[in-house]
């Protein structure tokens, strides 16, 4: 449970009544989420709301988020929606840190999500892959291949690095410009996934790290996300996500062949992440070798037989 900026409920109630014009603040709460932001569930007499205050984020990349929302939204991709403030702005400030207030989402987070419901996220990734591409969208995946070489700064020459490195030449064959490119989540783990009370329906929240990169890795993604389990892939539930993007873009077959090393990749990424990010970035000593999960997933499905996938 991350929180960083503590938050009263005096505090919430007097920042909203003047950044928001939002009165009869009843409750407020702590989110669990990810380790870069402090989030807030926030009750009024009539509504709920998301306060998420960005630790880590400038004003300028925090206001792209914001936009980001507002234009998905805008063409028909439903997800959090942002609140503008008095002064129609998407973020405000407080304690020097921007801050975004969205509506909340009714429902819960579940870890085994039924391959019903993967069927639906699938339909919905593809169609979040159809839309056209925003301005101002990052080219590359914030913890991805290129950014691997960052760990020399605080493991060089350890086992991590020996096998980072050894799945980066495994890898980097497989990232060819035929690849067709999308608008992509590319961190959609089942917590960035709120199933309705209904059982039936899911959205998809959180595009913090969305960019413009190969749609074959953000379905990568999602299989690792969603789809596997003790660092195992389930291949029932990632036949039903393949099965739902599928009936809404027939994958081609340059990307059918690279999806295996893609899963691999996005395993490895993840990995990465947690590594320097617990180790270098934000000490958490229980945390240190969080890692190896991906780790070890990464190597299983670089294990598996091609005739699995398809």
């Amino acid at each position: 449970m991350a929180q960083y900026t503590q938050l009263s409920l005096d505090q919430a109630s007097i920042f909203l009544e003047q950044q928001y014009g939002i009165k009869t603040v009843q409750t407020i709460k702590v989110l669990s989420g990810g380790s870069e932001n402090t989030n807030y569930i926030i009750t009024t007499a009539h509504q709920a709301y998301v306060l998420t205050i960005c630790e880590q984020k400038s004003i300028e990349s925090a206001s792209q988020l914001a936009n980001l929302l507002v234009y998905l939204n805008a063409n028909g991709f439903a997800t959090s929606q942002v609140i503008p403030t008095i002064d129609e702005q998407l973020t405000s400030s407080f304690k020097n840190k921007p801050v975004l207030l969205k509506n909340y989402l009714r429902g819960t987070i579940q870890k085994n999500l039924s391959p019903e419901l993967l069927h639906t996220i699938g339909q919905q990734l593809a169609q979040l892959h159809q839309l056209p591409i925003p301005a101002s969208l990052p080219t590359s995946v914030a913890f991805g291949i290129d950014q691997f070489d960052l760990i020399r700064r605080y493991a060089e020459g350890s086992t991590f690095h020996r096998w980072l490195e050894n799945m980066e030449q495994y890898i980097r064959p497989y990232l060819i410009d035929q690849l067709p490119q999308a608008l992509i989540h590319s961190d959609l783990f089942f917590n960035n996934i709120i199933v309705h009370p209904d059982k039936q329906r899911a959205t998809i929240m959180d595009f913090e790290e969305a960019c413009l990169y190969f749609r074959v890795f953000d379905i990568g993604m999602t299989i690792v996300g969603t789809c596997c389990e003790s660092s195992t892939l389930d291949s029932k539930k990632t036949a039903s996500l393949l099965r739902g993007y599928q009936e809404v873009i027939p994958l081609l077959p340059i990307e059918k062949t690279a999806l295996q090393t893609h899963a691999v990749y996005a395993a490895t990424a993840t990995a990465f992440w947690r590594h320097k990010n617990f180790n270098y970035v934000h000490v958490i000593p229980e945390k240190r070798n969080h890692y190896q999960e991906m780790q070890l997933l990464a190597n299983n499905i670089k294990a598996m037989d091609a005739k699995e996938w398809f």
